[in-house]
């Protein structure tokens, strides 16, 4: 009866991981995607992350992100009407994420922040929001 229990159990669990690994192995495929396609969209700026941000972010970190985006690209997940007054304030660095990378896709990043590391690898961040209060403490302490 136990054989039959950790046999399953052992069974479950090669399951679970295997599902685990090609989720993992979709997102990453899809990051490599997405920074390809906006190097195809934008060939002569330079970026090292990608902000995807939704409709819901908070004003204040619009502020943050309006003075520090150099080497950012920010992918817009909102109606067009807003988003054409978030163009205004960020510029040609600001881009519908639906026009980018199709809907499907989109569950996997809600709002995140990707950076682009050495050897081609990357860093996704889920919390965007307290990243970037961090980044604005950091940069902050940083001046003083």
């Amino acid at each position: 009866m136990n054989d039959i229990l950790l046999f399953t159990l052992i069974i479950t669990l090669g399951i679970n991981f295997g599902i685990y690994f090609r989720l993992i192995a979709k997102k990453r495929s899809t990051i490599n995607y997405l920074f390809s396609k906006l190097k195809q969209i934008l060939p002569d700026k330079a970026f090292e992350s990608i902000i995807i941000i939704n409709s819901s972010i908070s004003e204040d970190i619009e502020i943050l992100l309006s003075h520090k985006s150099g080497s950012w690209i920010i992918l817009y997940n909102g109606p067009d009407w807003l988003f054409n007054i978030k163009k205004r304030k960020f510029g040609e660095r600001c881009l519908l994420l639906n026009e980018v990378i199709s809907d499907r896709k989109v569950f996997l990043f809600k709002n995140s922040a990707i950076f682009q590391k050495k050897g081609g690898k990357y860093l996704h961040i889920s919390e965007v929001e307290q990243f970037i209060k961090y980044l604005q403490y950091s940069y902050s302490k940083n001046s003083t």
